[in-house]
C-alpha cells in the first residue's frame, strides 16, 4: 500500500482543487491510500469540497500554511505529516502567484517522503524574491508533473527543474452524462428559443477569464440568434452585466451563479458551444467537459489550451484580448450548425483519445509507484 498525501494551500475552489479531489478519490484503493492536508482557515467554498472527500474515505487534516511569514506553521504541517505517514507528498501548485506554496516541498522531504508537485501554471509573477524562494524549495523536489507540454520550458528554464524530472500528464475527466430532462429544463430557464444557439461560459468570474470580452464580441458579431448562459460567480459579474446592458443585449445574457459541479456537467450537453476566451489557463476542466459533451469550443491560444482545442478541427482559437477576432469566431460557429456538429464530434473523439480520467489516474499512479520504490530503497 502506497500512502499519498496531497498538500493544498487553496484560497478558493477552482480547477486546481478539482484536480486533487479527482485523483484522491479515483486511485485504486487496493494499491493506494490517499489523504489531504488543507490550509486553515479555509475559504467557505472549500467546505463542501472537503466534505465530499471525506465521504469517499479520504482522510483530511487542516494546518496553517502561512509560510514563510509564520515559520511556526511548519511545525503544524509536520505534525500532520507525522499522523498520516505518507511515502509520497504531492504538492498542488495552482498558479503563477503560488510561489510560496513551494515551501511545502522541503517539509515533505524533511519528513522523509518523496516529493512531487503538479504545476498548472508554473510561471512565477510578482517578485524576484518569490522566484528565488521557489527555485530554492525545488532543490528538494523529486519529480514535477505539469498538465501541458507548453509548461515544460517554464519549469526547466525558469524554475531550474531538470528535464529528466518533469512528467507531462494531461488533465482528465470522467465521461459526460447523457443528455437528460435537466438539460431541457435549463434551456427553458435561460429562455433559449427554438433555433437559438445556447452558448456556455463556465468558470470563476475573474478578469483573466475574458467574460467582458465575450459579451462585447457577441454584441458586435452581427447575429442575434443566441443566448449566453454564464455559470459561475466572482467580481466580474457586475461589469459584465453593465456591459451587456449598455450594448442592448442583457435580455440574452443570463447569469446563473455558481452551481455544483455535477449540475454543470449535466447542463453542458444541452448547449451548442462553449466559449472561454481566457488569457491564462493551464488545461481547464471546463473545456474538457465541453469536449466530452460533444461541444465545439471557442477559446484563446494560450498555454495548454491548444493541446486540447485543435483550431479549425474541434473549435476555434483566437489571440487573447482580441475582441474582433473573438466576434468573428463566434459568428462563424453561430451561423453554421453543420460546422458546430462536425467540430463537436471531433472534440468528443479527442477527449476519448487523450483526456479521460482513467488515463490521467493510470499515468499519475505510475509516477507514485516510481517515487515510492525510491523511497523504500532509501
Amino acid at each position: 500500500m502506497i500512502r499519498v498525501c496531497y498538500m493544498v494551500d487553496a484560497g478558493f475552489l477552482g480547477g486546481a482543487e478539482l484536480y486533487i479531489s479527482q485523483l484522491a478519490t479515483a486511485l485504486d484503493r487496493g494499491a493506494f491510500e490517499a489523504s489531504v492536508i488543507v490550509r486553515t482557515p479555509r475559504h467557505p467554498d472549500l467546505d463542501g469540497w472537503v466534505a465530499d472527500l471525506q465521504k469517499t474515505h479520504v482522510r483530511v487534516l487542516s494546518a496553517p500554511m502561512n509560510l514563510p511569514y509564520r515559520p511556526a506553521d511548519a511545525l503544524a504541517i509536520l505534525r500532520g505529516l507525522d499522523i498520516l505517514a505518507p511515502q509520497v507528498v504531492h504538492v498542488n501548485m495552482p498558479g503563477p502567484h503560488s510561489g510560496q506554496n513551494a515551501l511545502l516541498v522541503p517539509l515533505g522531504r524533511l519528513f522523509g517522503a518523496r516529493t512531487v508537485v503538479t504545476e498548472h501554471l508554473p510561471m512565477v509573477e510578482g517578485s524576484r524574491k518569490r522566484v528565488a524562494l521557489k527555485a530554492l524549495a525545488y532543490r528538494s523536489l523529486d519529480l514535477a508533473i505539469t498538465v501541458s507540454h507548453a509548461n515544460v520550458a517554464y519549469l526547466h528554464e525558469r524554475q531550474g527543474v531538470a528535464a529528466s524530472r518533469i512528467r507531462v500528464v494531461h488533465n482528465g475527466i470522467a465521461d459526460a452524462p447523457a443528455p437528460s430532462a435537466a438539460g431541457a429544463a435549463i434551456r427553458r430557464e435561460v429562455g433559449a428559443r427554438e433555433g437559438e444557439s445556447l452558448i456556455w461560459f463556465v468558470g470563476n468570474l475573474l478578469p483573466h477569464k475574458g467574460l467582458r470580452e465575450l459579451v462585447e464580441a457577441l454584441s458586435i458579431c452581427g447575429r442575434r440568434d443566441w443566448r449566453l448562459a454564464v455559470l459561475g460567480a466572482g467580481p466580474e459579474r457586475d461589469g459584465a452585466e453593465h456591459l451587456a446592458a449598455a450594448a442592448g443585449i442583457s435580455d440574452r445574457v443570463v447569469f446563473l451563479g455558481r452551481r455544483p459541479p455535477e449540475a454543470v456537467r449535466a447542463a453542458l450537453p444541452s448547449g451548442d458551444l462553449l466559449a472561454l476566451p481566457s488569457h491564462m489557463e493551464g488545461l481547464p476542466y471546463t473545456i474538457l467537459e465541453a469536449m466530452a459533451a460533444g461541444l465545439p469550443v471557442v477559446s484563446c491560444a494560450v498555454f495548454g489550451i491548444p493541446e486540447a482545442v485543435c483550431d479549425g478541427e474541434t473549435g476555434l482559437l483566437t489571440p487573447p484580448g482580441d475582441v474582433a477576432a473573438l466576434a468573428r469566431a463566434m459568428a462563424t460557429l453561430l451561423g453554421d450548425g453543420a460546422l458546430r456538429r462536425r467540430m463537436g464530434e471531433s472534440a468528443r473523439a479527442r477527449y476519448q483519445e487523450m483526456f479521460t480520467l482513467e488515463r490521467q489516474v493510470n499515468d499519475t499512479s505510475a509516477i507514485y509507484r516510481e517515487l515510492a520504490t525510491g523511497a523504500r530503497a532509501r
